[in-house]
């Protein structure tokens, strides 16, 4: 047998049918990519977006309502943990009837530049060196804001310098509104907010004793969006900020 007929034999045509078939449907694909790119795209796009996101919506953590600390102080994972179930433990009712109790714990990392020299002072007079990441915190109090803005939270603990622009920028609801006559101990001249160590929240609780006694609690005003605008769950924020504020330990 010749060294031709062996080269033959070693490779199968392909079949004259399969071809014509095949080279039908890549003309017939690259037809339909040339006019209806962009609507699949497009199309592609969207279907993965609201993918991800009812993916998120029913893989997303259940919560009753929200409280926000904003401060020089950040919490370590066992402290927020303790502060946390303290939290849950505080809220008046299952609200969304899941079977237990959760509230959302949102925290914004921001120093005055009072707090930032009054911490310099301490670090450098125990002999260490200081360094303050400005960017970061001009990140955070950009991020606050923006948060506050949103109405996503109502119930706030903050410093008492945030509490002042929170305050002078007519971000807070009158607690006489709320509370009536009967405003507790620790309640601030302007009637917005409640000093955090004249509660006996703070002197029964260790789990919230990692802040400054001089953190304010103080409720928002509801917004024309964000859950703050929706009444009943308005009505949930100021129901935890009433437990915490009106805190009593049975003698």
């Amino acid at each position: 047998m010749s060294e031709n007929n062996n080269r033959e034999d070693k490779f199968e045509k392909i079949p004259e049918g399969d071809i014509g078939e095949r080279s039908s449907f890549i003309r017939w694909l690259d037809n339909f990519w040339y006019h209806y790119k962009w609507p699949v795209i497009i199309v592609t796009f969207f279907v993965a977006v609201i993918a991800v996101c009812t993916v998120q919506m029913l893989t997303r953590e259940s919560y009753d309502t929200t409280v926000t600390y904003s401060g020089p102080y950040r919490m370590n994972s066992e402290e927020r943990a303790e502060f946390e179930r303290l939290m849950d433990s505080l809220c008046p009712e299952d609200y969304d009837g899941n079977g237990e109790k959760n509230v959302q714990y949102v925290i914004y990392q921001i120093y005055s530049e009072a707090e930032i020299m009054a911490e310099k002072e301490s670090v450098e007079a125990a002999g260490g060196q200081y360094q303050m990441n400005t960017q970061y915190n001009q990140n955070e109090y950009s991020g606050f804001n923006t948060y506050v803005m949103s109405g996503e939270c109502s119930v706030y603990m903050v410093s008492p310098y945030l509490y002042g622009i929170l305050r002078d920028g007519g971000r807070l609801k009158d607690l006489y509104a709320v509370l009536g006559d009967d405003l507790p101990v620790g309640t601030d001249g302007y009637g917005f907010g409640v000093r955090l160590g004249d509660t006996e929240f703070y002197k029964y609780n260790p789990a919230v004793q990692m802040l400054s006694p001089d953190t304010v609690i103080c409720l928002l005003a509801p917004t024309i969006a964000g859950s703050s605008s929706n009444p009943e769950q308005y009505d949930v924020s100021v129901g935890l900020f009433r437990a915490i504020v009106e805190f009593e330990v049975a003698e």
